[in-house]
């Protein structure tokens, strides 16, 4: 350091006379026939040119294109169309669903009149709550996660299944509240994403002066909560096991397919669930886990669920978008959606791709 202060110094000490020689225009003179020293040469300085304002450039949100069922007619989804979070869109669907209550001297059909025209307003992308939307879930070989699979590479068959909850897992839905546990008859998917909103620590003591640091942790947990989705018939439970091949007969999709191709394809695979919306949009709930001292965690979670209807489910490869199974069977197909129009009857139940 020391060496490094003294090269320093000696290099503002000589910047320092060449400043002192510029300024004043001395210039050194021999010792004989001196001349009379010549004028200095006025110069104008050089304005330096001015930087440009800094402008604030507003970033731009992400793009969100608009989910229609012109998406999944084809033999590959629009992955464009499968990218919107869970957790975005419920923030958005919070805020487009907000009407202030109904007026004092409000009539009624003004007070309908004006929620139909705020609930009209267009948001993500153009979407309104009146449209249609698709969440893409992993397909996992966890029941916990609700969308599964199996695959017997012996036999070589492999099987999906959907298991909705029959509750939110939060405090209201354990203690069997009619709009959030069993007997809702809402199918609930849960845990499709979360967010931690906050983590710090604090110094908890109890009754007998015990001191011990707890952490705590405020986060907001997101899912759907749809009415009863008609082509699931088998009975629902919050757990369905550990092992799904006990529970084959809650299987909603069966195939064949070497284990090659099955090691491959199947860890590729996503669940698109397309659904409308349905009043009140949203659904809250959330837990509290309260610190101890052998567990010193302080834990406060909400879930936010979105209140739908669904319509169908597309299994398909999130790298290539290729369609791989539809529930119904031909959910979605261009062909069968005219079929359809004709005569809604036309509902076949499940199947693969052909």
């Amino acid at each position: 350091m020391r060496k490094f202060l003294k090269v320093t110094t000696l290099g503002v000490l000589a910047l320092a006379a060449v400043v002192s020689t510029a300024t004043f225009g001395q210039v050194p003179s021999s010792s004989k026939g001196a001349k009379k020293d010549a004028p200095a040469k006025q110069t104008t300085p050089v304005k330096p040119p001015e930087k440009p304002e800094a402008v604030a450039v507003k970033p731009a949100e992400p793009t969100v294109k608009k989910f229609t069922l012109a998406a999944i007619q084809g033999d590959r989804v629009d992955l464009a169309a499968t990218r919107l979070p869970v957790e975005t869109l419920i923030d958005a669907v919070k805020k487009a669903a907000v009407v202030s209550k109904k007026g004092e001297f409000e009539s009624t059909a003004d007070y309908e009149a004006r929620k139909t025209a705020a609930r009209s307003a267009s948001f993500l992308g153009g979407s309104t709550l009146n449209d249609t939307f698709a969440i893409s879930i992993p397909v996992s070989k966890w029941a916990h996660q609700r969308l599964a699979y199996t695959f017997n590479p012996d036999a070589s068959e492999g099987a999906f299944f959907v298991l909705p909850a029959t509750s939110t897992g939060g405090t209201k839905g354990i203690f069997e509240k009619r709009e959030y546990g069993a007997e809702s008859g809402i199918d609930f998917f849960t845990s499709l994403a979360s967010k931690i909103l906050s983590r710090s620590t604090y110094e908890g003591s109890n009754a007998y002066g015990a001191k011990v640091t707890v952490e705590k942790t405020v986060s907001v947990s997101y899912g759907l909560a749809a009415n009863r989705i008609p082509f699931l018939t088998f009975g629902r439970k919050d757990y369905y096991g550990s092992d799904l091949t006990s529970a084959s007969n809650l299987a909603v999709i069966r195939f064949k397919m070497d284990g090659a191709t099955a090691s491959k394809t199947i860890p590729d695979l996503k669940a698109l669930i397309v659904f409308s919306l349905r009043d009140p949009f949203i659904l809250e709930d959330g837990i509290y886990v309260e610190p101890k001292r052998d567990r010193p965690v302080d834990i406060t979670t909400s879930f936010q669920f979105l209140r739908i209807d669904v319509i169908g489910i597309v299994w398909y490869s999130q790298a290539t978008g290729e369609v791989f199974a539809r529930l119904p069977e031909n959910f979605g197909k261009a062909a069968v959606e005219s079929v359809q129009a004709a005569d809604p009857a036309v509902a076949p139940s499940s199947g693969v791709k052909p």
